[in-house]
C-alpha cells in the first residue's frame, strides 16, 4: 500500500485528511472488517485477521458467512443484517477452529445505500471464560448443535 503524502502536512487536521482510509483502518488496533451485500470480505484489517488467527491477506477469498458459527436468516443481504447486530455477542471460527466470541458494533456506513457494511469487533472470549459464562463446549449453543464449520 502506498502511504506516501501529497503534501507537507502542516497541521494535524492535514495530516489526517492525508491518510487513505484503507491506511487508517489499517493501523487500528481494533478488529475490523468490511462486508458486502452477498457476504464477501471486501476488507479485513490486521486486528481482524489476528483476532481469528489468519495470516495477512488469506481472508479476501473467505465469505463472512463461513465465519459465523451460527448463520442468520438474511432476507435483505449481509451487509443490511451487519447494520441491525449493534451490540450483540456474535461467535466466530477461528482459523484453528475454536469459537471466538467478540461484540459488533454498528457499521461505520450507516447509509442503506452503502455498498458495504464496515463495523468492529471487540473480543469477550476470555472475559467470560474468566467471569465463568462460557462452561459449555464451544461447538454447543444453548442445547443446540451449532453450524458445520464450512471446509
Amino acid at each position: 500500500m502506498d502511504e506516501r503524502r501529497q503534501a507537507e502536512a502542516h497541521t494535524p487536521w492535514d495530516y489526517l485528511e492525508q491518510l487513505s482510509a484503507l491506511t487508517l483502518l489499517d493501523r487500528l488496533p481494533v478488529p475490523i472488517v468490511a462486508v458486502s451485500p452477498d457476504g464477501g470480505i471486501v476488507h479485513a484489517n490486521p486486528a481482524f485477521e489476528h483476532m481469528l488467527g489468519y495470516e495477512s491477506g488469506a481472508m479476501s477469498e473467505i465469505l463472512f458467512p463461513d465465519l459465523l458459527v451460527q448463520r442468520p436468516a438474511m432476507e435483505e443481504g449481509l451487509a443490511a443484517t451487519l447494520r441491525t447486530w449493534a451490540g450483540r455477542l456474535v461467535e466466530l471460527w477461528h482459523e484453528d477452529e475454536s469459537v471466538v466470541r467478540a461484540v459488533i458494533s454498528s457499521s461505520a456506513l450507516r447509509r442503506a445505500d452503502d455498498p458495504v457494511a464496515l463495523v468492529a469487533f471487540h473480543d469477550v472470549t476470555d472475559q467470560l471464560w474468566s467471569d465463568g459464562r462460557i462452561t459449555q463446549s464451544p461447538y454447543e449453543h444453548g442445547g443446540l448443535e451449532a453450524d458445520a464449520r464450512p471446509t
